[in-house]
């Protein structure tokens, strides 16, 4: 395990990264990628209905360092779209985990989980509806 400063150091230019949904938003991840946006270019984000203003697109309102896509738009990121800054991805919610096996590239996936447990189990809450997909 690593703390969020160092995973989201893994994170190089034109890679594709997802943040899980709802409450399993890799919020402490978006925090320290916030902090990097002049470093990095074509960073591509998914991520599906953020419960808080993710500091990624507080820190880059022009995109030139991230890309972002939710897969269904709530009153945050319904507000970035409509300002140009966060882009929306149609689907029906029942083909998520085949679009992640099939067709989706993700290089590194950040998502709330518990603890992994003594022998090695961990849980993903109540946010799990793709994750093993993902």
């Amino acid at each position: 395990m690593i703390p969020a400063e160092g995973a989201a150091r893994l994170v190089k230019s034109g890679m594709w990264l997802d943040f899980g949904l709802v409450a399993s938003i890799a919020t402490l991840i978006d925090e320290e990628l916030a902090k990097r946006a002049a470093e990095l270019e074509d960073v591509k984000i998914r991520m599906f209905l953020p419960l808080q203003e993710l500091q990624v697109l507080k820190a880059d309102p022009e995109q030139e360092h991230f890309i972002l896509n939710d897969w269904f738009f709530g009153k945050i990121t319904r507000r970035y779209h409509d300002m140009g800054c966060c882009h929306d991805t149609p689907f029906r919610f029942v083909d998520i985990p085949r679009l992640y096996r099939e067709f989706l590239k993700v290089d590194i996936a950040f998502v709330g989980t518990t603890p992994m447990d003594s022998h090695g189990y961990f849980n993903f809450g109540t946010s799990i509806s793709h994750f093993k997909a993902l």
